[in-house]
């Protein structure tokens, strides 16, 4: 395990991407508020956070990068805008591995970006 001992982080309003595995395997940590400044959560920024239950993002159209939360297990709530681009595995292997799109949000038929509930905001198409 990496930072076992950290157990919050507050993050500027000047920080504005979360970089590659930031907090990879930080144990300890058990809720973040990531501010509208930030853009992009970059791959595996907090892969394997084990203690974390509870993510906030305040940027609606935030791209949370590949395997993001990957392994967060204890993760019981999530406040993200239907905006958001959530790539491939973002959430997955917890709770919220659903919310994840083909293609990093991009609907097969017309190509405009899915919402929160899996309808395309275009063309209406749904996956399920």
């Amino acid at each position: 395990m990496r930072c076992v001992e950290l157990t919050s982080a507050t993050l500027s309003n000047n920080v504005n991407e979360i970089k590659m595995n930031t907090f990879l395997e930080c144990s300890g940590l058990m809720g973040i508020t990531i501010p509208k400044s930030v853009s992009k959560i970059g791959e595996g920024a907090f892969y394997e956070c084990s203690g974390l239950t509870s993510v906030i993002i305040k940027n609606k159209g935030v791209v949370v990068g590949v395997n993001s939360f990957r392994k967060c297990s204890k993760l019981t709530s999530v406040s993200i805008s239907d905006s958001a681009i959530i790539q491939e595995g973002a959430f997955g292997d917890t709770p919220y591995q659903s919310l994840r799109w083909k293609n990093e949000g991009l609907c097969e038929r017309c190509g405009g970006q899915f919402s929160f509930l899996k309808k395309c905001k275009n063309c209406g198409y749904s996956v399920k």
